[in-house]
């Protein structure tokens, strides 16, 4: 009797703390909602350029005492 208690309570006390609402309750204010593609889209191609720029420049900087 006491292992099918030892099963069964945790069971049920799983069970009651499962809510339908469980995302609407669980939700922070804080953070920002669902976002389109074309909103992220000027970030990623900036972003991408600016880390080509920063490899060009590092390329460049380093054989640029080559030339001389």
């Amino acid at each position: 009797m006491q292992k099918l208690l030892r099963y069964i309570i945790p069971l049920i006390l799983t069970l009651a703390a499962c809510t339908k609402n469980f995302t609407e309750t669980n939700t922070d204010p804080n953070q920002f909602g669902k976002s389109t593609p074309e909103a992220l889209l000027a970030g990623a191609i900036k972003r991408t350029g600016d880390m080509m720029g920063i490899a060009n420049t590092n390329y460049h900087w380093t054989y640029s005492h080559l030339s001389l």
